[in-house]
């Protein structure tokens, strides 16, 4: 006799219900974490009244772009992927909203396009070290990774301004993702993008090139019994290398007669090959070997890097990597990330010891070894946190690791969202004068590219002595000069001193800008031919 009562029968989970469970509260958390950057991002661009100190020279580069000046471009110290990105995202906001016929507006409508071109970077470098975690990083949590680079204080800045560094970064850590695809796939095609991902990166800074010896090595340590596998798979690296690298370098060489691989160092000083200047008073020779004994030079860059980190995730670092070599929690991830860190540090060593300023590397510099430090970050917070665990009552001490990243990203978070720039404001005033006195096009003799910039002049080059600016300002009929009377004293006795002796005809000094922050004050000094 069957039961009349009802019955309800309920399927068990297969696994792909588990998988695609899975795969929703991922996205869940990926897009929440990306809203945590995206946020950050642009409360960092809206809170600094005004751009970076190189942003004037990449926007420079830019409009070169958009006028199909290429030559011009390449002709930059900085790598031109950048111009051309943040070309490109104008073009698309023109396309939508119109051009525009005036000077200033066009302006401002490039540096908005180059800010969103940033942001953008900055996020896809946040999924990417999420992504990377989950894959390569069993024992991490990928979505505290993700926190820690969605408020990370310099990851925040460099992508929320208009320079190189957030297109670098999420292009670095991109290649680094197709160099495990590469694995996970087996697939030829994936090697030669992982090689376009790696000259993507270079176009945007030098260094990307440590990823070529850094993923060789990891493939070599997958396929070790699969050498032909790796053969190939290196050969297709190097001709995505060579595809986007060769021109830029081909076209550098045309320009200066010399095989380099950035404007702003020679290769064959960097490695030694020819005589450096003196460093801090005494004699040194580039090289590898020099270099990587320089105790000097290895001090400097961890100190930029403990800085850079910032100090509380540098602290993190060390304890998770002391963590994770205490309990043998060392995986294939650790060792990519270590050997990429290892180069470019090596790279800056050879920077430092071959500089007549060792102040060469700076926190920008080092960001990516920073950021490729937030797994062990993560890992060092759930050190502590249990550490912390131990001092509370028991009912609460699962919580340790929770307590102390939100400490953390609370510390770091106020730091990545602070003003900036606040105390430049002089600066786009004395722009803002200059532009209102005679509109664009104008000359100015300046050593602040930011100043021509709004004001819609063009920067005449700066030397700051008397003698040769007196030269150069006969040569024209108007023009300003700008700077700083507290870093250029004599020049402001000098030029004062003529003027009121009645011996500077058509040389007057218009009127003072003082900042408020600091005790420092803009002149600007109006010449017309008499």
């Amino acid at each position: 006799m069957a039961d009349d009562r009802e019955t309800t029968q309920v399927a068990a989970p297969t696994v792909g219900d588990e998988v695609a469970t899975t795969s929703k509260q991922w996205r869940r958390r990926v897009l929440a974490v990306i809203a945590v950057a995206l946020v950050a991002r642009v409360v960092c661009v809206l809170g600094q009244p005004l751009i970076g100190a190189d942003s004037a020279r990449f926007l420079a580069a830019t409009e070169m772009v958009e006028k199909g000046q290429y030559n011009g471009t390449l002709r930059e110290d900085y790598h031109p992927l950048p111009a051309f990105v943040f070309a490109t995202a104008n073009r698309a906001i023109g396309a939508v909203v119109g051009e525009s016929e005036d000077a200033r507006a066009a302006r401002q409508r490039r540096e908005f396009a180059a800010y969103l071109a940033g942001v953008i970077a900055g996020v896809i470098a946040v999924w990417a070290m999420m992504d990377l975690t989950r894959r390569l990083f069993p024992a991490v949590s990928p979505v505290m990774v993700g926190l820690l680079a969605a408020l990370h204080p310099y990851l925040v800045r460099t992508s929320a301004d208009i320079m190189s560094d957030g297109i670098f970064i999420a292009m670095f850590l991109i290649a680094l993702r197709q160099a495990h695809d590469t694995l996970q796939r087996r697939s030829l095609l994936a090697a030669a993008v992982t090689g376009g991902a790696i000259g993507l990166a270079y176009l945007s800074r030098p260094e990307a090139l440590v990823l070529v010896p850094t993923i060789g090595l990891y493939w070599i340590s997958a396929q070790r019994r699969e050498p032909g596998r790796w053969v190939a798979n290196s050969g297709l690296l190097a001709l995505g290398v060579v595809a986007l690298v060769f021109p830029y370098v081909l076209a550098l060489f045309y320009d200066s007669g010399e095989w380099m691989l950035t404007r702003k160092k020679s290769l064959s000083a960097l490695l030694g090959l020819v005589d450096t200047a003196p460093v801090q008073a005494e004699i040194l020779r580039a090289g590898v070997v020099d270099a990587l004994f320089d105790p000097r030079a290895a001090w400097r860059v961890l100190t930029r890097w403990f800085f850079a980190s910032p100090e509380v995730l540098a602290v993190a670092t060390v304890v998770g990597v002391a963590g994770t070599v205490r309990k043998h929690e060392w995986c294939r991830g650790h060792t990519l990330f270590a050997m990429a860190m290892g180069f470019l540090m090596v790279i800056f060593l050879l920077l430092l010891h071959s500089s007549e300023d060792y102040g060469y590397v700076t926190k920008r510099h080092v960001i990516a070894i920073a950021t490729l430090c937030l797994p062990f970050s993560a890992r060092g917070i759930v050190t502590m946190g249990r550490s912390v665990g131990s001092w509370v009552p028991k009912a609460i001490a699962h919580r340790g690791p929770q307590v102390v990243l939100a400490a953390v990203l609370l510390a770091t978070g106020v730091k990545a969202l602070a003003p900036q720039r606040y105390d430049q404001l002089a600066q786009r005033d004395a722009a803002e004068y200059i532009h209102e006195h005679g509109g664009d096009g104008q000359l100015l003799f300046t050593p602040r590219e930011k100043i021509a910039y709004y004001s819609g002049g063009e920067r005449a080059s700066w030397s700051g002595d008397y003698a040769t600016l007196l030269e150069h300002l006969r040569e024209h009929d108007r023009a300003w000069i700008v700077f700083y009377r507290e870093k250029w004293p004599d020049l402001h006795e000098r030029l004062s001193g003529e003027i009121a002796a009645g011996r500077a005809n058509g040389l007057v000094l218009e009127t003072t800008f003082a900042e408020d922050r600091r005790p420092r004050h803009i002149d600007l000094f109006r010449w017309t031919r008499p």
